[in-house]
């Protein structure tokens, strides 16, 4: 009920209308996929399937499923957002809850959430549907599985994220297998967190072409530095308690997807969509922060974000 109740509650805010006033023009991505689907040919229909790949590459099942929903059965365009907004509000606030508790569940108010849920609507529909798949894992695994197999068709991206999961569970069985202690696995960790960030990042062109992918061309999506700091210090507490804080996968999760970030600085990589696609594991891991760090911590998370929100609201940075 509370995750409902969360997720009801962030979606009656009118957030479009908000950052129009704010910014004079509306969601990008939002306004993108709202064009593409009401006046332009759908990319199933020029698009060759030639391989299982290109079902991948070409993100079939977002362009199916949309435009089915809006095109066939006539559903609007709204409606259908607005329910994969609601899906990952709920997904989000549930795993908060579960391995956090309910007083942690506000800080999902967050700009990189409602960017993520309002604006980057295909990333927010995949990630929705691998936090199912997070939450659902231990009581089935074939319904996991099978979501984790259909997400990669929403958005490309999930490939990634799916990689990291596995990552994350073989430096464990690896460390284990190894006789090694955590410390040998907080370092496989931060490894493997650089290793992802160089091939999304300097050697992403190449692992796209390889792949047949549309995208191998792109523009620069680098983030700032001042912006990615926090984020990046974060690692500080992690892995200063890192013999009680490692037993939980999702801080595993999250040492990993704070390593990326503080490689990405070092090639201008770009690191927000990691964080907003990966944030409720991110503020359940503050949460198990503890010892004399923790009300610091938490102190500089809450200021972070009100500092975000400033600037989001254009504020400061004008």
């Amino acid at each position: 009920f509370c995750a409902v109740a969360f997720a009801v509650a962030i979606l009656l805010v009118p957030w479009q209308d908000i950052f129009e006033s704010v910014n004079g023009y509306p969601f990008i991505d939002r306004s993108v996929y709202a064009d593409y689907f009401r006046y332009q040919t759908n990319v199933l229909e020029y698009v060759q399937f030639d391989s299982f790949i290109r079902y991948i590459s070409a993100e079939f099942l977002w362009h199916f499923t949309v435009g089915a929903l809006v095109n066939d059965l006539g559903v609007p365009i709204d409606i259908v957002f607005g329910v994969i907004s609601f899906l990952v509000l709920l997904v989000f606030a549930r795993i908060v809850l579960v391995h956090a508790g309910l007083r942690w569940v506000p800080l999902l108010l967050n700009p990189l959430v409602v960017d993520l849920t309002f604006s980057q609507l295909r990333m927010a529909l995949a990630i929705a549907i691998l936090g199912i798949a997070y939450l659902a894992k231990d009581r089935s695994r074939i319904l996991a599985l099978a979501l984790c197999a259909t997400a990669p068709f929403i958005h490309t991206a999930a490939v990634i994220f799916i990689a990291i999961h596995m990552a994350v569970h073989g430096a464990r069985w690896g460390t284990g297998r190894l006789g090694r202690g955590q410390l040998f696995e907080l370092f496989g960790l931060l490894a493997i967190g650089a290793l992802i960030s160089i091939l999304v990042g300097p050697l992403r062109e190449a692992v796209l072409s390889s792949l047949g992918d549309r995208r191998a061309d792109y523009y620069d999506m680098s983030s700032s530095v001042a912006y990615s700091i926090f984020w990046v210090s974060l690692l500080v507490p992690f892995c200063l308690g890192y013999r009680n804080l490692l037993r939980y996968d999702f801080v595993r999760y999250t040492v990993v997807i704070l390593s990326l970030v503080g490689v990405n600085l070092l090639h201008g990589g770009y690191s927000t969509r990691f964080l907003a696609a990966t944030f409720p594991f991110i503020i359940a891991s503050v949460a198990k922060i503890r010892g004399n760090v923790s009300a610091p911590v938490v102190s500089a998370f809450i200021a972070y974000a009100a500092l975000q929100w400033l600037y989001w609201l254009r504020i400061l940075g004008e």
